[in-house]
């Protein structure tokens, strides 16, 4: 099963935010998505999603076309995780991550597997200790981890591919969670099989737990390839301006960029 966009353009009102844009994305794969605001990353992760239909072009998966799966079939496999959501219920934790739960409920409500799941998700995300607490009144952080559990209560127990579609997910997290996050996905992507496609901004974190990134630019796609050949001083440029440096590890080569400060810090 691969997940492919060939010729997707997109626009709102008069603003084109993507153009011509042509990726493929394998079983198993790991890939982030990097570039400045506004570039169309979470336009894009949406398009591949099914949840944002295309002005031009399209998307397959397993080579039939997204649209014309159910969207119930759909969600089965290929669960987005945006970068924030608006409950407008009173939701408990516990509650919010059994949403996920309802693409794979059979016509009468039955899930015998659900409990289960839904409990793994909570404590593989470190929520065992806000179980019943409102999810309006968690921390940015806490919410992105509660919709993270939720993602992976909805795919879970699909056999087959499943595609993980994530949108900043280290957003509001502290360092600790930030690198338990990425180490949990790159583990699950090899173990399961799972196909990860992330939005970050975070460059290092890119470079350093994903072996793809695509770079978008303006709305188009300007590199694809390992963080080694993609962040390049020339890519850099062109993204962010003048003011950063890169600077390689030396066994690796993974590729880390610095900011170069105008000017001076003050003295204390």
């Amino acid at each position: 099963m691969r997940l492919c966009a060939r010729g997707v353009g997109h626009c709102f009102g008069d603003r084109v935010v993507l153009r011509d844009i042509d990726v493929g994305v394998e079983v198993g794969e790991t890939v982030a998505i990097v570039g400045a605001n506004g570039a169309g990353k979470s336009t894009l992760l949406g398009i591949l999603a099914g949840i944002i239909a295309p002005r031009s072009g399209s998307v397959t998966w397993g080579g039939t076309r997204l649209g014309d799966f159910p969207p119930r079939v759909r969600a089965r496999s290929i669960a987005l995780v945006p970068q924030d959501v608006s409950v407008p219920f009173d939701y408990t934790v516990e509650e919010i991550v059994d949403l996920g739960r309802l693409p794979q409920r059979s016509a009468l409500g039955g899930d015998p597997e659900g409990p289960g799941v839904v409990r793994r998700a909570i404590d593989l995300l470190g929520l065992g200790p806000f179980l019943h607490q409102p999810f309006a009144s968690l921390s940015g952080g806490e919410r992105r981890r509660a919709l993270l559990a939720l993602a992976f209560a909805q795919i879970s127990t699909t056999p087959g591919p499943r595609v993980l579609l994530l949108d900043e997910p280290t957003a509001h997290l502290d360092l600790g969670h930030q690198r338990a996050l990425m180490e949990d996905l790159v583990t699950r992507a090899g173990a399961e099989g799972i196909t990860i496609v992330t939005v970050l901004h975070d460059l290092a974190l890119a470079a350093l737990y994903f072996p793809r990134l695509m770079v978008l630019h303006a709305g188009r796609l300007i590199a694809d390839g390992t963080p080694q050949a993609v962040l390049t001083e020339a890519t850099i440029e062109t993204i962010y301006g003048t003011g950063f440096s890169i600077e390689r590890h030396a066994s690796s080569e993974i590729p880390r960029v610095a900011i170069v400060a105008s000017a001076p810090r003050p003295r204390p």
